[in-house]
């Protein structure tokens, strides 16, 4: 007798880089929702029509309840073994930790939370910044870890980086993983598999998808492979900036910098250099544009393509992006990294897998709703 998939919601699911790599891992993505107009058809063109045609996509606010409504429904009272996503996590970073208040995006998580109580998974993960614990003066994580041990999880938290797991990328996230305790399995978090994959050898890898393309152009077969226009100024700079290197190097050597950084000392990544002997720095939502960190192409005088930057984020070269670049970029670098998902996926799979009993009996959410705030 086959044993029935584990059934996953993944929740604020951008263009799917979670949702890929739990599939990859052995789940099925019963659901998936994203508020985002792009970031949903982004998933519904990749995720959905190439690999998951049974996974319904809402492009829906997690907080709205009749979204809950929705996703109980698409559960048809099965058990749900895993809630996974990433919640917006821009309030929690280094440069806003200062605020007295972070906001929607800080509710969020807790509203996280609440879909938790609300679906009671067999195991839960979500990803964030590492920021989250020292929130508020470390309150906000202290009030998180409590609500959910307090709805019956065992919590575990570690911080982990991306580059060990495959990715071509310096990326430290926050990881969370609950397991109720019914399941009676200790979640254990992957080892790293040891090496790092540069960026160069990535872009060798994927040499056929990425010919080179002028600022400003794209080829016809691939529009995610544009590569923004720049100003002659700009042009100029780019093309004085060595691999490691940003536009502060090019000052000290006496080299023609912008008007905007002149008499200046700060923001030392902005217009760098990617050295392609080397993993690249954390893709962000600005990942496509040199004056937003260190993004210039390893060779080629111009900011990285969405397509250049979705490989360094371990998406296949296939994946479809939509909404312009400005969209694009922030999808990329919003995304959990494949290859990440897949081995946090395959963790977690694992421990469910091993618990007893394995969990796919009726379950009737109606009778086990926890209020997470009560």
């Amino acid at each position: 007798m086959q044993t029935p998939p584990l059934l996953a919601i993944d929740v604020f699911a951008g263009a799917g880089g979670l949702s890929l790599g739990f599939h990859r891992a052995g789940f099925h993505i019963v659901a998936a929702v994203e508020l985002n107009a792009n970031a949903a058809e982004s998933y519904s063109r990749s995720f959905v029509e190439r690999l998951s045609q049974e996974t319904e996509c809402l492009q829906a606010d997690v907080a709205d309840e009749q979204t809950v409504d929705k996703l109980k429904r698409l559960l048809a009272r099965r058990q749900l073994d895993a809630l996974i996503g990433g919640p917006p996590c821009q309030d929690f970073s280094p440069a806003r930790l200062r605020r007295e208040a972070q906001g929607r995006r800080a509710s969020l998580v807790f509203r996280y939370l609440d879909l938790v109580a609300e679906l009671r998974p067999r195991a839960f993960l979500f990803e964030n910044v590492p920021g989250l614990l020292q929130a508020d003066s470390g309150r906000h994580w202290k009030r998180l870890s409590k609500q959910l041990r307090d709805l019956g999880y065992s919590v575990h938290h570690r911080e982990l980086d991306a580059q060990d797991y495959g990715v071509p990328q310096r990326r430290r996230r926050l990881i969370v993983v609950g397991v109720r305790q019914d399941v009676d399995q200790s979640f254990v978090f992957p080892q790293p598999i040891g090496g790092r994959t540069t960026v160069g050898e990535v872009f060798l890898r994927h040499r056929e998808v990425l010919p080179e393309v002028a600022p400003g152009a794209h080829p016809a077969s691939d529009p995610n492979h544009k590569a923004r226009r720049h100003r002659p100024a700009t042009l100029e700079l780019l093309a004085l900036v060595k691999p490691g290197e940003s536009w502060r190097e090019v000052r000290d050597r006496g080299g023609r910098v912008l008007k905007c950084h002149r008499n200046h000392n700060g923001h030392y990544d902005v217009y760098g250099r990617i050295d392609p002997h080397q993993v690249a720095p954390t893709i962000t939502g600005g990942c496509t544009n040199p004056s937003k960190g260190r993004f210039i192409h390893p060779v080629h005088h111009r900011g990285l393509t969405v397509r250049e930057a979705a490989l360094l984020q371990t998406f296949p070269p296939d994946w479809t992006f939509v909404g312009g670049v400005e969209s694009e970029s922030l999808q990329v670098g919003n995304a959990v990294p494949v290859a990440l998902a897949a081995a946090l996926g395959t963790a977690l799979h694992r421990t469910l897998s091993s618990a007893k009993p394995p969990g796919y009996r009726s379950f009737d959410l109606d009778t086990h709703v926890v209020g997470a705030n009560a």
